[in-house]
């Protein structure tokens, strides 16, 4: 079986192979650092689902911040760029195949505490953390991981998740051996959506500035016995779950022995088809029989609460509770164990109240937790997992370190001079190979986005299709280097979830990029076709976020257009973006569109 040791010091005896700090990862060797500049190299590289779950700033975007080097006993980060610390240390290694493999991350610290460590594994799963390593101490993580194919956000194909990252953060995160050992044993798969997600992270790691789904905090409550492979995504519902495909990678690997937890509902709550005692009951079943065909063991988990309060007496809004109530009633019927988390996280709530509550959950929302506030949940899953009837009372611990927020959250901002970055000219991970092209005057402006990594490097562009609204603001987005982010918030009743483009749909919400003249009542028409004008709205609200200007107070009639689009339409001429041949009314097809975006990235850079 699989056994090897990674050594980063050559004191150290007994190792495979000696790391080097500027040896970064390849498929050749199999080990080394993953760092910003593997993201220039293949596009694998960019998704968090298949590396380490952290992913620099936009801000940061094409600058090297990962600065490696040795010390005593190993390798440390040196932090020569990072205006606000917490850089991860990242170390990947390519194991022959899926299974459980338990790591041993050892440090043997010099005369530099270490505070804050942090261990996480895999997609930024947290597995060990501490207040300090001190001085000349020397410190072992252990943990067991399940290695095991995915299928990445925004992706209709499993990757191969061939790969163990290994990630410490703290303010100077160091590394002395890495063993990693193929082991037997049983395996907690994990089916649900965005409240349980392996949420990435963005750095400088702030831990209360990060999504956090919460079985990615369960590992550290569960020690030795059983590994995790987390399946769940944002937007998921008991059908897409198994419609996209997630739910044929559980039954491809599944043993006899092994448990499956679901937790669904705040997406089918959406769709009528999933109602609570219908759709979504019949559901929860079917899944429940197959897995005990498997010989394995499914656990039911009630929807974790939202911090929702009604406005009229501020008593709590309960969202959730036909779906949490139909998944105990389902969890009697099939006699199976039932997680209730909908209790215990609504009481946590109401305990807390509406404004402190707001701590354990991201910047301005109700229903996605932060790490702090996934690592709460979490505790109270591992402590029903502890409960009667259950084998986990030997592996689990529930009363491990404890994270605090802190008093007040916001969200992250650009430091200063970072307010008006642009992607670099050199950032081009990216390789067009488009077939239909060729022939047209737009060549040029469509492979430049495509290597910025704005547009997808497909075989064909089709230029003269006309462009879907949510097509040309994920451009735009990406254009005022905007990330589209992995939740969603249910604003407009025609965006469930699950989409592709429902994380670009809420980051433009966010950016007030869509002016409300383009919403019909709760709907935000997504496949709608754009027009010029629109588009020119886009861009104008995208300019906005990255520069200063003159935004139009008056009117140019001299174009036949909609009410709502004058002042953007006169912006746009001033600014030189337009002349007088521009048709606002006109549906704006893709190599028109590209052209137009070309001109935005012109004048942020």
């Amino acid at each position: 079986m699989y056994c090897k040791t990674f050594a980063f010091s050559s004191a150290l005896n007994g190792y495979d192979h000696l790391v080097k700090p500027d040896e970064l990862y390849n498929d050749e060797t199999g080990y080394g650092f993953y760092t910003e500049e593997l993201r220039k190299k293949d596009e694998k590289f960019t998704y968090p689902e298949i590396n380490s779950g952290f992913e620099p700033y936009y801000w940061y975007t094409g600058e090297k911040l990962t600065y490696i080097k040795e010390y005593a006993h190993g390798v440390t980060i040196t932090n020569e760029k990072a205006r606000e610390g917490m850089i991860p240390l990242s170390f990947k290694v390519k194991v022959p195949h899926a299974g459980n493999y338990l790591v041993e991350v050892t440090i043997h610290n010099d005369d530099k505490a270490i505070n804050s460590p942090m261990l996480f594994l895999g997609r930024r799963k947290l597995y060990d953390c501490k207040d300090i390593i001190k001085e000349n101490e020397n410190y072992t993580f252990r943990s067991l991981m399940n290695v095991c194919s995915i299928i990445p956000r925004n992706q209709t194909k499993a990757y191969a998740d061939d790969t163990i990252d290994i990630t410490l953060t703290g303010n100077l995160p160091k590394l002395t051996s890495v063993t990693i050992r193929e082991v037997k044993c049983n395996t907690i798969y994990i089916a649900g959506d965005s409240t349980v997600t392996d949420q990435p992270a963005s750095y400088p790691y702030i831990p209360v500035k990060s999504y956090c789904g919460w079985a990615q905090m369960l590992g550290m409550y569960l020690h030795d016995g059983y590994s995790i492979s987390n399946h769940s995504h944002s937007g998921l519902t008991t059908e897409s779950f198994r419609s996209e495909g997630h739910y044929q990678i559980i039954k491809d690997n599944i043993k006899a022995g092994d448990y499956v937890l679901f937790q669904f509902g705040h997406n089918d709550q959406k769709l009528p088809k999933l109602a609570a005692y219908t759709g979504y009951y019949s559901n929860l079943k079917k899944y429940i029989e197959e897995i005990l065909s498997y010989g394995a063991n499914p656990i039911i988990v009630t929807p974790i609460g939202r911090n929702t309060w009604k406005g009229i007496d501020n008593s709590y809004n309960d969202l959730l509770e036909n779906h949490a109530n139909a998944c105990i009633s389902v969890a009697k019927e099939m006699k199976v164990p039932l997680i209730d988390l909908h209790k215990r996280s609504i009481d946590f709530i109401k305990t807390h109240g509406l404004d402190d509550s707001k701590r354990y959950f991201f910047y301005n929302d109700f229903t996605h937790t932060n790490d702090y506030g996934a690592y709460v949940m979490a505790g109270f899953v591992a402590k029903e997992l502890k409960g009667d009837g259950l084998p986990f009372s030997d592996y689990i611990d529930t009363s491990v370190y404890e994270l605090t927020p802190p008093p007040c959250n916001e969200t992250a901002h650009p430091p200063k001079g970072y307010e008006n970055i642009t992607l670099p000219s050199d950032m081009e991970p990216f390789k067009p190979h488009f077939t239909d092209i060729d022939n047209i005057p737009e060549k040029e402006d469509i492979i430049r986005l495509a290597k910025s990594g704005i547009i997808p490097c497909d075989d064909v562009f089709r230029p003269n299709d006309i462009i879907t609204r949510v097509e040309v603001l994920s451009m735009v987005t990406k254009c005022v280097n905007f990330v589209p982010v992995n939740v969603y918030n249910d604003m407009y009743s025609d965006v469930v979830g699950h989409e592709w483009y429902a994380g670009t749909v809420e980051c433009a919400y966010m950016n007030g990029i869509v002016d409300k003249a383009l919403i019909d009542g709760d709907k935000f028409l997504p496949l709608s076709d754009t027009t010029n004008e629109m588009l020119i709205s886009y861009i104008i609200n995208g300019l906005k976020s990255r520069k200063t200007f003159d935004f139009a107070s008056s009117c140019d009639t001299s174009y036949n257009c909609s009410k709502w689009s004058e002042q953007y339409i006169y912006t746009a001429k001033k600014l030189g973006l337009i002349n007088k041949t521009f048709e606002p009314l006109k549906k704006t097809d893709r190599k028109t569109a590209a052209s137009y975006l070309c001109k935005l990235r012109d004048m942020i850079l």
